[in-house]
């Protein structure tokens, strides 16, 4: 018995759909964001290709290209990416790895293999419905010199800090609330920082640099109470995604001016970027090994592009023959997302 002519008709689109829909050009996103090609990625025996500098571009990877060998080399910080379009064998790190399809010129355009770029620059990859999601891992904040410096002031002020690294490869704005709290020789909770409130949370948003530090600071009040260690409460914090460039502080004019009883820092911070900024100028005073001894930070509001604007702090006490190293970092952008 033959089919009915409408059938068949049925049968056969609804395969050509599914041939079309597995052709189909995804759409690639990374971060939440959908990236435009110049040519469309494509589909090669189940490994989908993207252009070349664009995917490495968009991860933040530095490319040089090789047109005597063919070979691209992509670096972002810690890793190096060596792939050689027409072979099987790529290189990360020195280490071989096989790809199932190797790059190739297509239209005019170096396409390479999307998962193994991105997953070799620390990003997870997923196929949801026809779209690539790109997502790069965010690691979280790591706390190191956790320290408190007494000037011995009538007041029993205590000024504590730590340092904040940002572990990952990626520029990462953090917007981080934390407080400080100290202890006696016994492990006791003896006092907390905050404003108005004990142990109130301070939030801030910092942009903090790729495998960088940031020197967090507050100060506690803990009376007849002796302080053996502190401790930098980071409850929680979140990153948010940026859609322009980080605009680049530069400090310069550093002068410090001491006496008996307190440090002057004083100094001029520049806006290198074409939108106006706010900015934290961050001082912290490091031993010969490094570590923090005292600091202290200050806000500069609304540094114009091309600008320079001077600042001034004042730490409480002597510094002996500490280092002083000073920092500026925006604060607020416009085109945060």
């Amino acid at each position: 018995m033959k089919k009915p002519l409408v059938t068949t008709m049925m049968t056969l689109l609804l395969s050509l759909s599914f041939v079309f829909a597995a052709q189909a050009t995804p759409t690639v996103v990374l971060n939440g964001k959908m990236l435009s090609f110049d040519v469309q990625p494509v589909n090669e025996s189940g490994i989908t290709l993207v252009p070349l500098r664009a995917i490495f571009q968009a991860l933040g990877a530095s490319v040089q290209w090789d047109g005597a060998t063919q070979t691209v080399t992509a670096t972002k910080w810690q890793t190096e990416i060596k792939l050689t379009i027409g072979q099987n064998i790529a290189y990360k790190n020195g280490t071989p790895v096989t790809l199932q399809v190797p790059g190739k010129v297509i239209k005019g355009s170096t396409m390479v293999p999307l998962r193994f770029v991105s997953e070799s620059l620390g990003a997870s990859v997923n196929w949801k419905d026809g779209t690539i999601e790109i997502a790069e891992a965010i690691k979280p904040l790591m706390v190191t010199n956790e320290n408190f410096f007494d000037p011995k002031a009538s007041t029993g002020e205590i000024r504590v800090f730590a340092t904040v690294e940002n572990p990952n490869e990626n520029y990462i704005p953090y917007r981080i609330q934390y407080c400080f709290s100290a202890y006696d020789s016994s492990g006791k909770l003896v006092a907390t920082s905050g404003k108005g409130l004990p142990g109130s949370l301070v939030s801030t948003l910092y942009l903090i640099p790729p495998h960088q530090k940031i020197t967090l600071s507050g100060t506690i009040y803990p009376g007849n109470e002796k302080v053996s260690k502190v401790k930098l409460n980071i409850p929680s914090f979140e990153w948010k995604k940026i859609s322009s460039n980080i605009p680049v502080l530069s400090v310069k004019n550093v002068k410090l001016i001491s006496d008996d009883s307190s440090s002057k820092i004083i100094g001029e911070v520049t806006n290198q970027s074409t939108e106006t900024v706010n900015a934290w100028v961050l001082a912290t005073f490091v031993d010969s090994k490094g570590t923090p001894v005292d600091g202290d930070k200050t806000a500069i509001d609304n540094i114009g592009p091309g600008q320079t604007l001077p600042f001034e702090m004042i730490l409480f006490g002597k510094t002996g023959s500490a280092k002083i190293e000073v920092v500026a970092y925006p604060t607020r952008l416009n085109r945060i997302q």
